[in-house]
């Protein structure tokens, strides 16, 4: 891989090269090195380094302890939380997180039906650091007596500043 060089000043130069990491299932380290190739046809390489790769889940908080939805259902006239059993409250929940700038495919999806639970939460795995995902989102939610309603969320930027 080429990258953008520039002069900084006298004899520094600066290098910039963006990679995207690749999604993974485990967390594993990647080795790497710099090869220099010089305009004088000399080159130079640097010693070995390793880069961790996290992975990262989403569930139903069960197993991971990041926070990134809550939703609670309340009446709308007196604002009580409703009793899940009592109400027979469910909500449907359909995720899809994709790499920040790239909306082809996502790099992970979460599912589920939630039946008489409230509140109900998602969390993931990791606190994200510095990176940056979009966040889609559709819940469905009824109970007994009520109309269904939904919640979008549309390209939300999923950061450690907004979990």
């Amino acid at each position: 891989m080429v990258g953008l060089g520039q002069v900084l000043g006298g004899n520094d130069y600066g290098i910039v090269k963006t990679i995207q990491a690749p999604f993974v299932s485990a967390d594993i380290n990647k080795s790497f090195y710099f090869n220099f190739l010089f305009s004088n046809g000399e080159s130079f390489n640097t010693s070995a380094s390793n880069q961790t790769v996290r992975a990262l889940s989403i569930d139903d908080c069960l197993v991971n302890t990041v926070l990134v939805l809550n939703y609670t259902l309340r009446d709308e006239e007196n604002q009580t939380i409703l009793d899940g059993t009592a109400f027979n409250t469910t909500m449907d929940v359909d995720i899809d997180i994709y790499a920040k700038g790239t909306l082809i495919n996502s790099i992970m999806n979460f599912s589920q039906s939630f039946n008489k639970d409230n509140p109900i939460e998602v969390c993931i795995s990791d606190n994200l650091s510095s990176s940056e995902y979009a966040l889609f989102s559709t819940v469905k939610y009824f109970s007994n007596s009520r109309e269904t309603e939904y919640h979008y969320l549309q390209n939300f930027s999923l950061t450690n500043s907004s979990i």
